[in-house]
């Protein structure tokens, strides 16, 4: 191998680094050295403040002076945050180096901050970035720092600092304008929230989701690689998180920077306002990656949920990670509990609106009478709450749809006629709200059996959201009715995709069973009404139609089972009943599943008007 000649007289290789490069220039210092004893004094106070800087401030940013040049200093740092806080620092400390000076004899400084590749010659520094550095000093005004683009990229706007964009400036010596800016320290306390009241929001303005950050993983091993395994996991959290239909999730785009910052719990809160912070850490060994998460409310610092699990990297890049799912569905269930025990202990006034909302949709769907009617107080006080926002009342219509189909109303079509009037001031609020047409088209079921008028409503919630799970649930339901099986399992299964962490997934479960009935996939359908009853055994339609796939199967047994357990909890339902009150009783699938129902054992019943309590929708 060819040596170079300065490895053949001993001198050290250039070898290239990464470093944040700080130009530092005292202005005016032939001014200020207008005389011989200006001269004199002015060199001892710099020599002074660079010895004192360099013993303190550098020291604890293990940043270092790489060489002086009578009125200015060249300072390299590893890292960028540690280069930031020496240029504050230095502007900070240098006032009590003119303390009895007059104004005229005041020295300031002017800083240039830039951060990329340099070359490395023993202790010096090298190349085109250094250069860059010093030529970005000279568009900062006396007392301030100006920085680079790369640098702006790296740093947090009102964290780290606060940036004026100078636009792309032309620099001596340097062929292409350069975006710079004026960086200057923003100040704990002069940092703005991200998080504005909830009470000076316009009412229609009101997030009605709690919002979720998902903070950068820490790695336990310092390595590239293991960097990136934690990057990955973070994704997949947010991503996993992002199902939950009732959750905000804030971008990895707007939390990522947040990595290695000491922010508290409350800091991260008030920057992005999230309701809820989610961190953790990753430990890494030959087999398996073991994620320690924690779950804390950002206003209180309470941690509301803390968990383990161990997946591998290739789970997770495939997208099969179930560990990742159970942390995001525990985090979903963690927030939703903490919400249901605030509404339950706490008077209304004291919760924030998401509480309210999140209690009612899950009281809502219990199918206890009094978390039901518990439910409805959520709702209206939210209404009253935020009067110009649809969501609520979408809700609220919604809770009347199911008081009638439970069986609860006294008057069901006066029920759901309540419910058409409180939903239409839903669309009245908001004409493109995906959730208020949903229910639209599910009154439209019930009060006028107008199967394909609902679909329209579905399908026009659709096109304003093609990820409303609920309108795609119940239009696969809208095709079960009409014995299109087919459709239906599309369309069921679309919303199942969309709802994995969903608190309701039992209510999907169901539909879904329904689903496949219709389409004669009969285990799968008894596979999604078990795992439906299992969250909520008191969900009646989900029994009828776990009854019926287990009789068609030849399961009598287990189909007698199921029957005797719904007829305790719906006593007068009979054969008949089944199909006055099923919206597709008219086809001939209906028939035959009623004659299902019959074999496992329930009563046929008389001829009777039809009743408004149908299949749950």
């Amino acid at each position: 191998m060819t040596q170079t000649r300065s490895n053949r007289i001993g001198q050290p290789r250039l070898r290239r680094a990464n470093r944040a490069i700080l130009k530092v220039d005292l202005v005016e210092s032939v001014r200020l050295s207008e005389d011989a004893r200006d001269e004199v004094q002015v060199a001892e106070r710099w020599r002074r403040f660079i010895a004192d800087s360099r013993d303190t401030l550098l020291a604890r940013h293990a940043a270092r002076i790489v060489h002086r040049e009578g009125d200015g200093m060249l300072i390299e740092a590893s890292r960028l945050r540690d280069a930031l806080m020496v240029a504050f620092g230095l502007h900070a400390l240098l006032p009590s180096f003119n303390v009895g000076y007059p104004d005229r004899s005041h020295m300031h400084l002017r800083i240039g901050l830039h951060v990329g590749g340099v070359l490395l010659d023993g202790d010096d520094l090298y190349g085109a970035n250094v250069n860059l550095a010093a030529r970005l000093k000279d568009l900062a005004r006396p007392g301030e720092t100006a920085c680079s683009s790369q640098v702006r990229d790296e740093l947090i706007d009102q964290v780290d600092a606060s940036f004026e964009d100078l636009g792309e400036c032309h620099l001596k010596h340097i062929r292409t304008p350069v975006r710079a800016y004026r960086v200057c320290d923003a100040g704990r306390a002069a940092r703005p929230s991200g998080r504005v009241a909830q009470g000076t929001l316009p009412p229609d303005r009101r997030e009605l989701r709690p919002t979720i950050a998902v903070l950068p993983l820490e790695v336990m091993t310092d390595t590239r690689k293991a960097l990136a395994v934690g990057n990955l996991i973070t994704d997949a959290l947010i991503t996993a998180a992002s199902k939950g239909a009732h959750l905000r999730v804030i971008s990895r785009l707007s939390t990522g920077p947040l990595r290695g910052r000491e922010l508290s719990i409350a800091d991260v809160g008030a920057l992005l306002g999230a309701s809820f912070a989610l961190s953790g850490r990753v430990v890494e060994s030959r087999s398996h990656l073991t994620v320690f998460a924690e779950l804390a409310e950002t206003r209180t610092g309470d941690v509301v949920w803390a968990g383990t699990s161990k997946c591998t990297v290739a789970e997770v890049l495939s997208g099969a990670g179930e560990a990742i799912l159970s942390i995001a569905g525990s985090v979903c269930t963690a927030i939703l509990q903490r919400e249901l025990r605030r509404v339950r202990t706490l008077e209304f006034p004291n919760l924030e609106a998401y509480s309210l909302l999140l209690a009612a949709i899950s009281l809502m769907h219990r199918f206890s009478q009094a978390d039901f009617h518990r439910a409805r107080e959520c709702l209206e006080t939210l209404g009253e709450r935020v009067p110009r926002h649809a969501e609520p009342f979408a809700w609220l219509a919604r809770w009347h749809v199911l008081r009638a189909a439970q069986g609860w109303s006294d008057d069901p079509t006066k029920e759901i006629r309540r419910a058409l009037e409180i939903c239409r001031r839903a669309r009245d609020l908001d004409p493109d709200s995906s959730f208020a047409l949903t229910v639209e088209g599910s009154i439209k079921v019930r009060l006028d059996r107008d199967l394909d008028g609902a679909m329209q409503l579905y399908r026009q919630a659709l096109v304003v959201n093609p990820n409303e799970p609920l309108a795609q649930l119940l239009l696969g339901t809208a095709h079960t009715f009409k014995g299109d099986g087919a459709s239906a399992v599309e369309h069921t299964e679309l919303a199942l995709g969309l709802t994995p962490l969903d608190p309701l997934r039992f209510f999907y479960d169901g539909h879904g069973a329904g689903a496949q009935l219709t389409a004669g996939n009969l285990p799968r359908a008894i596979e999604l009404a078990k795992r439906s009853l299992r969250a909520n055994r008191l969900h009646n339609s989900t029994l009828r139609i776990l009854a019926i796939a287990q009789s068609l199967a030849g399961d009598l047994i287990e189909a007698r089972e199921t029957v005797a357990q719904l007829r305790i909890q719906e006593p007068d339902l009979t054969v008949r009943r089944f199909l006055d009150q099923s919206p597709g009783g008219a086809f001939a699938h209906a028939h035959r599943f009623a004659d299902a129902l019959a074999e496992a054992g329930l009563p046929l019943g008389s001829k009777s008007r039809p009743t408004m309590r149908s299949v749950t929708q």
